[in-house]
C-alpha cells in the first residue's frame, strides 16, 4: 500500500477532446426537443470516421449536457411576463444576457402562467439544466417535471 507519486493532471477535469468534435456535439445537443444519445452516439461517430477524429465513449456524450454553454435570451426579448419573474434581477440594461435554464427556474418559481408557458417552450436542454438547481418549490419542481415527461425529457 505505497503512496503513489503521479502528479494531477493540468487538464484534470477539462474535455481532452477535438474542438471540432466539441462543436459538432454541441449542434448535435442543442436542439429544441431532446434527441436520443443513440443518435447523438451515431451521428458524432459518421463525423468523427468522416473528419478522422476520435470518436467519445458514450459516458463523455452523457457528462458533455453538463458542459454544452446554454443558450441565452436578452432581457429586453422576454416578454414582460417572464422579466416580471426574474425578481432579483431588478431591470438591467436591455442587452444583459440571461441564461435559459436560469428563466425556467424562476418562471416556474415565480412567474405566472403566460411566463411558465414561454419557459416551457424553451429547448429541452435547458428545462433539463433547470430541473438540476437547488432551490424549487414543490409544486414548481412538480409542474416542471410533468412538462418534461409530456415533451419526453
Amino acid at each position: 500500500m505505497g503512496n503513489s507519486h503521479r502528479q494531477k493532471r493540468s487538464d484534470r477535469g477539462q474535455p481532452r477532446t477535438s474542438p471540432r468534435v466539441e462543436l459538432k456535439l454541441h449542434e448535435l445537443l442543442l436542439q429544441p426537443d431532446k434527441v436520443s444519445m443513440v443518435d447523438v452516439e451515431r451521428e458524432l461517430r459518421a463525423f468523427c470516421v468522416e473528419h478522422g477524429l476520435r470518436p467519445l465513449a458514450r459516458a463523455s456524450l452523457y457528462n458533455a449536457l453538463d458542459r454544452v454553454h446554454l443558450p441565452v435570451r436578452a432581457w429586453s426579448s422576454l416578454p414582460r411576463a417572464v422579466q416580471q419573474s426574474l425578481y432579483n434581477l431588478g431591470e438591467p440594461s436591455g442587452s444583459a444576457d440571461i441564461p435559459c435554464d436560469q428563466i425556467v427556474f424562476y418562471a416556474f418559481n415565480y412567474g405566472s402562467t403566460a411566463a411558465i408557458s414561454f419557459a416551457s417552450a424553451l429547448p429541452w436542454l435547458c428545462l433539463h439544466r433547470a430541473a438540476r438547481r437547488p432551490g424549487w418549490r414543490p409544486k414548481s419542481r412538480a409542474l416542471l417535471t410533468a412538462i418534461m415527461k409530456y415533451r419526453g425529457i
